[in-house]
């Protein structure tokens, strides 16, 4: 069973990403079932969830990056697909200039970031939303 650390550190897009696609319902589920690893520590489950909330509210505050969270989770999978072209855009990419001016607004680093961010998560993420 893969197990997701919820001490990692999470972009507020990547939180906002995981809070569209689960309930805190589904948190606590997976608390018991073992998935979430937080050495059992409610305040530390606690901080989590709050923490999402907070960034889920700090990106819904603007409609453009809400469009584009939806954009990202279609598309996380794409992102990091082995057999997208180097030369071309990516799925990410490509949907997300054509239906939010978020994407081209973000730096190199903040590309970067994200990408990377979202390849150390797509593993333990995969598994849960399908």
């Amino acid at each position: 069973m893969r197990t997701i650390d919820i001490q990692q550190h999470l972009s507020p897009v990547l939180a906002a990403l995981l809070l569209k696609e689960f309930t805190d319902e589904q948190f606590g589920d997976w608390l018991m079932q073992g998935t979430l690893c937080a050495d059992r520590d409610s305040k530390k489950i606690a901080r989590f969830i709050l923490a999402l909330e907070e960034h889920r509210l700090e990106l819904h505050g603007d409609a453009e990056q809400d469009v584009f969270c939806s954009v990202m989770l279609v598309y996380l999978e794409a992102l990091l697909d082995p057999g997208v072209d180097a030369l071309k855009r990516s799925g990410i990419e490509a949907t997300a200039s054509a239906a939010t001016t978020t994407w081209r607004s973000m730096g190199d680093e903040q590309r970067t970031a994200l990408w990377q961010e979202a390849g150390k998560l797509h593993a333990s993420i995969l598994p849960l939303i399908q």
